[in-house]
């Protein structure tokens, strides 16, 4: 887990080299106030079935220390975890 900063409001963030793309949790993208479009995607994860996506929020200003980078996310319904930093994030 990192400590990352989004709109001024800290947040810990998993980086998952396993995962292709970025997601936060529900709760923690309203926490957050974090713009959320709609989407027709789908998370499917090992184990479990298919589910739809929340949104997505584009364009989130993450800062991780002094770096700073957009990134969207995908919003979806996690358990384990409020923001998973994946491929996508460390291409």
């Amino acid at each position: 887990h990192v400590e990352a900063t989004i709109n001024g409001k800290r947040t810990q963030a998993l980086i998952d080299t396993g995962a292709s793309h970025n997601f936060i949790k529900v709760d923690e993208a309203k926490r957050l106030g974090l713009k959320v479009e709609k989407s027709d995607g789908w998370l499917k994860t090992v184990n479990s079935e298919a589910k739809p996506l929340s949104g997505v929020a584009r364009d989130v200003e993450l800062h991780l220390g002094p770096w700073r980078v957009k990134a969207n996310f995908s919003v979806v319904p996690l358990d384990d975890f409020t923001l998973v930093l994946g491929m996508e994030f460390l291409r």
